[in-house]
Protein backbone atom coordinates (compact mmCIF):
# COMPACT_ATOMS: atom_id res chain seq x y z
CA UNK A 1 0.00 0.00 0.00
CA UNK A 2 1.38 3.20 -0.93
CA UNK A 3 1.79 5.89 1.63
CA UNK A 4 -0.63 8.50 2.47
CA UNK A 5 -1.62 11.72 4.54
CA UNK A 6 -4.83 13.32 5.63
CA UNK A 7 -5.73 16.61 4.22
CA UNK A 8 -8.61 18.69 5.28
CA UNK A 9 -11.24 19.51 2.12
CA UNK A 10 -11.88 23.20 2.82
CA UNK A 11 -7.65 23.63 3.15
CA UNK A 12 -7.64 26.23 0.05
CA UNK A 13 -9.56 28.73 1.93
CA UNK A 14 -8.58 27.89 5.44
CA UNK A 15 -8.10 31.48 6.84
CA UNK A 16 -4.17 30.54 7.97
CA UNK A 17 -3.86 29.56 4.01
CA UNK A 18 -5.26 32.34 3.07
CA UNK A 19 -2.62 34.45 5.86
CA UNK A 20 0.18 31.82 4.29
CA UNK A 21 -1.04 33.37 0.50
CA UNK A 22 -0.52 37.01 1.62
CA UNK A 23 2.71 36.64 3.30
CA UNK A 24 4.78 34.43 0.37
CA UNK A 25 2.90 36.04 -2.11
CA UNK A 26 1.38 32.72 -3.47
CA UNK A 27 -1.77 32.13 -4.91
CA UNK A 28 -3.78 29.49 -2.20
CA UNK A 29 -3.53 26.63 -4.88
CA UNK A 30 0.29 26.74 -4.64
CA UNK A 31 0.39 26.89 -0.70
CA UNK A 32 -1.65 23.76 -0.92
CA UNK A 33 0.48 21.90 -2.79
CA UNK A 34 3.78 23.05 -0.87
CA UNK A 35 2.16 22.30 2.63
CA UNK A 36 1.40 19.19 1.13
CA UNK A 37 4.63 17.73 0.11
CA UNK A 38 5.72 19.16 3.44
CA UNK A 39 3.27 17.34 5.37
CA UNK A 40 4.21 14.33 3.11
CA UNK A 41 7.80 14.78 3.95
CA UNK A 42 7.47 15.15 7.46
CA UNK A 43 5.31 11.74 7.48
CA UNK A 44 8.44 9.92 6.52
CA UNK A 45 10.45 11.33 9.26
CA UNK A 46 8.76 11.60 12.34
CA UNK A 47 5.72 10.15 13.89
CA UNK A 48 4.63 12.43 15.58
CA UNK A 49 5.93 15.88 14.50
CA UNK A 50 7.95 16.92 17.25
CA UNK A 51 11.90 17.50 17.24
CA UNK A 52 11.90 17.60 13.47
CA UNK A 53 16.23 18.08 12.88
CA UNK A 54 15.96 20.56 10.12
CA UNK A 55 16.26 24.30 9.59
CA UNK A 56 14.02 26.99 8.29
CA UNK A 57 15.84 27.13 5.41
CA UNK A 58 15.55 23.54 4.79
CA UNK A 59 11.68 23.90 4.74
CA UNK A 60 12.04 26.54 2.11
CA UNK A 61 14.61 24.96 -0.16
CA UNK A 62 12.06 21.79 0.18
CA UNK A 63 8.92 23.54 -1.36
CA UNK A 64 11.05 26.11 -3.71
CA UNK A 65 9.91 29.19 -1.90
CA UNK A 66 11.72 31.41 0.17
CA UNK A 67 10.33 32.49 3.52
CA UNK A 68 7.39 29.87 3.62
CA UNK A 69 8.92 28.63 6.74
CA UNK A 70 8.15 31.82 8.21
CA UNK A 71 5.03 32.47 6.70
CA UNK A 72 4.22 28.96 8.72
CA UNK A 73 4.92 30.23 11.87
CA UNK A 74 2.52 33.30 11.78
CA UNK A 75 -0.29 30.97 10.74
CA UNK A 76 0.73 28.66 13.93
CA UNK A 77 1.38 25.88 11.53
CA UNK A 78 5.60 25.48 12.38
CA UNK A 79 6.91 26.32 15.75
CA UNK A 80 10.72 25.36 17.94
CA UNK A 81 13.97 26.44 17.57
CA UNK A 82 16.13 25.77 14.61
CA UNK A 83 17.01 22.16 13.99
CA UNK A 84 14.28 21.39 16.69
CA UNK A 85 11.14 22.31 14.84
CA UNK A 86 7.52 20.96 15.92
CA UNK A 87 4.50 20.74 13.43
CA UNK A 88 1.63 21.47 16.15
CA UNK A 89 -1.21 18.54 16.08
CA UNK A 90 0.54 16.80 13.60
CA UNK A 91 -0.07 13.64 15.33
CA UNK A 92 -3.71 14.18 15.90
CA UNK A 93 -4.23 14.08 11.85
CA UNK A 94 -1.12 12.25 10.14
CA UNK A 95 1.51 10.26 12.00
CA UNK A 96 1.46 6.24 12.43
CA UNK A 97 -1.15 5.95 15.06
CA UNK A 98 -3.35 8.54 13.62
CA UNK A 99 -3.42 6.39 10.43
CA UNK A 100 -4.08 3.32 12.32
CA UNK A 101 -6.72 5.05 13.98
CA UNK A 102 -8.14 5.97 10.77
CA UNK A 103 -7.73 2.31 9.30
CA UNK A 104 -8.97 0.91 12.19
CA UNK A 105 -12.27 3.17 12.18
CA UNK A 106 -12.71 2.05 8.55
CA UNK A 107 -12.55 -1.22 9.11
CA UNK A 108 -15.23 -1.25 11.84
CA UNK A 109 -17.06 0.60 9.77
CA UNK A 110 -17.05 -1.68 6.58
CA UNK A 111 -17.60 -5.06 9.63
CA UNK A 112 -21.13 -3.18 10.63
CA UNK A 113 -22.40 -2.65 7.14
CA UNK A 114 -21.61 -5.90 6.23
CA UNK A 115 -22.95 -7.26 9.37
CA UNK A 116 -26.32 -5.41 8.90
CA UNK A 117 -26.91 -5.99 5.25
CA UNK A 118 -26.59 -9.72 5.91
CA UNK A 119 -30.36 -8.85 8.43
CA UNK A 120 -32.52 -8.44 5.52
CA UNK A 121 -36.41 -9.69 5.30
CA UNK A 122 -37.38 -13.05 4.17
CA UNK A 123 -37.07 -13.82 0.91
CA UNK A 124 -39.44 -12.53 -1.28
CA UNK A 125 -40.14 -9.61 0.85
CA UNK A 126 -39.55 -6.10 -0.32
CA UNK A 127 -37.88 -3.31 2.36
CA UNK A 128 -40.27 -0.55 1.79
CA UNK A 129 -38.98 1.81 4.62
CA UNK A 130 -38.09 4.96 3.07
CA UNK A 131 -34.12 5.99 4.45
CA UNK A 132 -34.30 8.57 6.80
CA UNK A 133 -33.55 12.57 5.57
CA UNK A 134 -30.79 14.27 6.32
CA UNK A 135 -31.07 17.34 8.98
CA UNK A 136 -30.13 20.48 5.97
CA UNK A 137 -29.66 24.06 6.54
CA UNK A 138 -32.95 26.14 5.08
CA UNK A 139 -31.56 27.87 2.07
CA UNK A 140 -33.83 31.19 3.84
CA UNK A 141 -31.00 30.67 6.81
CA UNK A 142 -28.07 30.47 4.75
CA UNK A 143 -26.33 34.04 4.89
CA UNK A 144 -24.78 35.76 1.65
CA UNK A 145 -21.41 37.28 1.78
CA UNK A 146 -22.36 40.63 2.00
CA UNK A 147 -24.68 40.20 4.92
CA UNK A 148 -21.80 38.00 6.68
CA UNK A 149 -19.48 40.43 6.32
CA UNK A 150 -22.01 43.06 7.57
CA UNK A 151 -22.91 41.56 10.90
CA UNK A 152 -18.93 40.92 11.17
CA UNK A 153 -18.08 44.69 10.75
CA UNK A 154 -20.27 45.55 13.32
CA UNK A 155 -20.47 42.83 16.08
CA UNK A 156 -16.29 42.40 15.74
CA UNK A 157 -14.83 45.58 13.65
CA UNK A 158 -11.45 44.47 14.02
CA UNK A 159 -11.96 41.19 12.25
CA UNK A 160 -9.48 41.42 8.57
CA UNK A 161 -11.89 41.45 5.74
CA UNK A 162 -10.07 38.64 4.10
CA UNK A 163 -10.41 36.45 7.11
CA UNK A 164 -14.30 37.06 7.40
CA UNK A 165 -14.89 36.50 3.89
CA UNK A 166 -12.33 33.02 4.20
CA UNK A 167 -14.14 31.78 7.13
CA UNK A 168 -18.00 32.14 5.11
CA UNK A 169 -16.26 30.44 1.56
CA UNK A 170 -15.39 27.85 4.31
CA UNK A 171 -19.07 26.86 5.38
CA UNK A 172 -20.33 27.67 2.22
CA UNK A 173 -18.36 25.20 0.28
CA UNK A 174 -19.12 22.05 2.58
CA UNK A 175 -22.82 23.09 2.93
CA UNK A 176 -23.24 24.94 6.46
CA UNK A 177 -21.85 22.23 8.66
CA UNK A 178 -20.02 22.20 11.62
CA UNK A 179 -18.86 18.35 11.72
CA UNK A 180 -21.72 16.67 10.11
CA UNK A 181 -24.35 18.82 12.19
CA UNK A 182 -26.00 21.59 10.27
CA UNK A 183 -25.36 25.07 11.16
CA UNK A 184 -28.33 26.33 13.05
CA UNK A 185 -27.78 29.67 13.79
CA UNK A 186 -25.40 31.39 11.64
CA UNK A 187 -24.77 34.56 13.80
CA UNK A 188 -23.82 31.78 16.42
CA UNK A 189 -21.37 29.95 14.02
CA UNK A 190 -19.86 33.50 13.23
CA UNK A 191 -18.78 34.31 16.55
CA UNK A 192 -17.26 31.51 17.09
CA UNK A 193 -15.30 31.65 14.02
CA UNK A 194 -14.25 35.15 15.26
CA UNK A 195 -13.49 33.94 18.76
CA UNK A 196 -11.10 31.16 16.94
CA UNK A 197 -9.60 33.92 14.14
CA UNK A 198 -8.79 35.87 17.65
CA UNK A 199 -6.91 32.25 19.14
CA UNK A 200 -5.07 32.01 16.44
CA UNK A 201 -4.03 35.92 16.06
CA UNK A 202 -3.85 37.39 19.17
CA UNK A 203 -2.15 40.52 18.05
CA UNK A 204 -3.95 41.19 14.80
CA UNK A 205 -5.26 44.17 14.23
CA UNK A 206 -7.91 44.94 10.92
CA UNK A 207 -10.63 46.89 10.53
CA UNK A 208 -13.63 45.63 8.19
CA UNK A 209 -13.43 47.95 5.02
CA UNK A 210 -16.87 48.59 3.04
CA UNK A 211 -14.69 47.09 0.03
CA UNK A 212 -13.35 44.42 -0.99
CA UNK A 213 -10.08 43.37 -0.65
CA UNK A 214 -7.56 44.94 -3.00
CA UNK A 215 -4.82 43.01 -4.70
CA UNK A 216 -1.14 43.55 -3.75
CA UNK A 217 0.12 46.23 -6.11
CA UNK A 218 2.56 44.28 -8.19
CA UNK A 219 6.49 44.58 -7.88
CA UNK A 220 7.59 46.26 -10.65
CA UNK A 221 10.85 44.69 -12.61
CA UNK A 222 14.06 46.41 -11.57
CA UNK A 223 16.64 47.55 -14.20
CA UNK A 224 19.70 45.15 -14.87
CA UNK A 225 18.41 42.24 -12.79
CA UNK A 226 19.42 39.20 -14.72
CA UNK A 227 23.13 40.94 -14.94
CA UNK A 228 23.33 41.12 -11.21
CA UNK A 229 21.71 37.46 -10.60
CA UNK A 230 25.25 36.05 -10.44
CA UNK A 231 26.30 38.18 -7.90
CA UNK A 232 22.98 37.24 -5.61
CA UNK A 233 23.70 33.81 -6.43
CA UNK A 234 27.48 34.03 -5.41
CA UNK A 235 26.38 35.57 -2.08
CA UNK A 236 23.86 33.32 -1.12
CA UNK A 237 24.00 30.01 -3.08
CA UNK A 238 20.92 28.83 -1.59
CA UNK A 239 18.96 31.75 -3.40
CA UNK A 240 19.91 30.09 -6.97
CA UNK A 241 17.54 27.22 -5.98
CA UNK A 242 14.59 29.50 -6.26
CA UNK A 243 15.32 31.59 -9.51
CA UNK A 244 16.14 30.82 -12.86
CA UNK A 245 17.95 33.68 -14.59
CA UNK A 246 15.67 32.76 -18.19
CA UNK A 247 12.10 33.28 -16.45
CA UNK A 248 10.03 36.03 -17.31
CA UNK A 249 9.87 38.39 -14.41
CA UNK A 250 6.32 37.64 -13.69
CA UNK A 251 6.34 34.52 -13.30
CA UNK A 252 8.88 34.37 -10.47
CA UNK A 253 6.89 33.94 -7.30
CA UNK A 254 6.09 37.54 -5.22
CA UNK A 255 8.56 36.93 -2.35
CA UNK A 256 11.61 35.89 -4.31
CA UNK A 257 10.74 39.32 -6.75
CA UNK A 258 10.72 41.56 -3.46
CA UNK A 259 14.14 40.02 -2.08
CA UNK A 260 15.68 40.89 -5.47
CA UNK A 261 14.48 43.96 -5.27
CA UNK A 262 15.60 44.49 -1.82
CA UNK A 263 19.15 43.17 -2.77
CA UNK A 264 19.45 45.39 -5.25
CA UNK A 265 18.48 48.79 -2.88
CA UNK A 266 15.81 49.53 -5.32
CA UNK A 267 12.09 50.20 -4.02
CA UNK A 268 9.98 46.81 -5.22
CA UNK A 269 6.99 49.35 -5.76
CA UNK A 270 8.46 51.50 -8.10
CA UNK A 271 11.49 49.54 -9.53
CA UNK A 272 14.00 52.51 -8.64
Amino acid sequence: MDPWIKMRCGLATNPKTILIADKTGLDRFSVVGRLHTLWAWADSVTENGNDITVTSSFIDELVSCLGFASALREAHWLKGQEGCLTLPKFEEHNGQSSKRRSVTADRVKAFRQNKTSKKSNAPGVTDVTPPLPLPLISSSLIPKLEEWVSEAKEKHPDWRRIDVEAAWHHYNSNGWKVGKNPVKIWRSCLATCYLNWRKDNPGARGPISSEPAKPLPPILEPKNWRERLPEMFAADPIFANYVDPETPWYRIDRANQRRIAEWLCVNPLTGH
